[in-house]
Formats: structure tokens, C-alpha cells, sequence
């Protein structure tokens, strides 16, 4: 962290976004080569921009539940691997559930709206919640289930005490995270 308490991005944090941009630019390149057509190649790249503007809303959100659950720094990368692997499934199932639905069931539409308008209303009317992890209301209820450790241990989602797993709040950040997927999924 800097002494202004914001994190500093890294170079590879750099390289690895830029990689990734250069991987879906010379996907873009290896369509134009393979098909020999301008249009494929422009269609390509139209949608891998909508994608990747949609994403953003995704990455702000599993941004704000880092900050709200005080994810440190180097335990952030699995959380988002597994947390992307599961929006990319949640998405799909998504699409092709409410694929079936709606062309079955016109009112199905209106269901997906009426949820989609509910979890906004939510959102807006939910207050601040208490800062300490040990008051967390998602983790006194995930300790009601499994037990919880209050703090981190690194990146692991549990660790062994007296022989029993616990698991860290690593977890239930993940579990956040998959939930924000479903409800971005609804949007899909």
C-alpha cells in the first residue's frame, strides 16, 4: 500500500491486463486470417468490446465486496479466478435457462424483471453495515453453518486447528462474490 493508503498497481498486474487485451486483439487477427472477411473479424471485435465494457460493472462489484470484507491484497487473486470461472458457468446456465423460458412462457420476462427491479430497490435502501468482520452479519450466518474464522490466514479458504477445518472469510467473500454472479447472470 501507499502512504496514502491506496494500493499501488504493480507491473505485472499490468502485463497480465495488457496480455489479455493482446489476446483477444490477436484472436480478432487470427479470425480475419481464417475467413479472409473484414465483416467477421469487425463483429468479433464489437462484441468482445460490449463484453469487456459489461465486465467492468462485475469487477466494481467484487471491488466493493473486497473493500467491504477487507480482502488483503494477495488473497484477492483466487477469489477472482474462481469467482470469474463461476460467472462465466452462472452466465451460461443463465442464458440458456432463460433461453428456454421465454420462449416458452412470455411472462417469464416480466419474472426476470420484477427481480432484477426488487435487487435494485434493495441495493438503494440497504444502509452501511458494521466495519468489524466479527459483527458481519454474512459471517454470523455462515458461523451458524460451518465454522468461520475471524481473520485471514493468506489466500486459503480454510485451515486446520486442532484437526478441525476452519474456514476464513476467504470463503464467504467467495460465496458474496458467486451470489453477485447469479444476480448478474439474472441480467444476462
Amino acid at each position: 500500500m501507499a502512504r496514502d493508503g491506496h494500493t499501488k498497481v504493480k507491473p505485472r498486474d499490468l502485463v497480465k491486463v495488457l496480455a489479455t487485451v493482446l489476446l483477444g486483439l490477436s484472436f480478432a487477427g487470427g479470425v480475419y486470417l481464417a475467413d479472409g472477411k473484414a465483416d467477421r473479424c469487425i463483429e468479433y471485435l464489437t462484441g468482445y468490446v460490449v463484453e469487456l465494457s459489461l465486465s467492468v460493472d462485475n469487477l466494481f462489484v467484487f471491488l466493493l465486496i473486497f473493500n467491504y470484507f477487507h480482502v488483503p491484497r494477495e488473497a484477492q487473486e483466487p477469489v477472482l479466478f474462481w469467482g470469474i470461472l463461476g460467472a462465466m458457468i452462472f452466465r451460461g446456465l443463465m442464458i440458456f435457462i432463460g433461453g428456454k423460458l421465454t420462449e416458452k412462457f412470455r411472462l417469464a420476462q416480466l419474472g426476470f424483471a420484477a427481480i432484477l427491479l426488487y435487487s435494485a430497490i434493495k441495493l438503494l435502501v440497504e444502509g452501511e453495515e458494521d466495519e468489524d468482520l466479527s459483527n458481519n452479519r454474512i459471517i454470523k450466518f455462515a458461523k451458524s453453518v460451518v465454522p468461520v474464522s475471524d481473520k485471514y490466514y493468506g489466500a486459503k479458504f480454510y485451515h486446520r486447528e486442532a484437526e478441525k477445518i476452519i474456514w476464513t472469510p476467504l470463503l464467504v467473500v467467495l460465496l458474496s462474490i458467486e451470489l453477485s454472479d447469479v444476480v448478474f447472470a439474472f441480467d444476462s
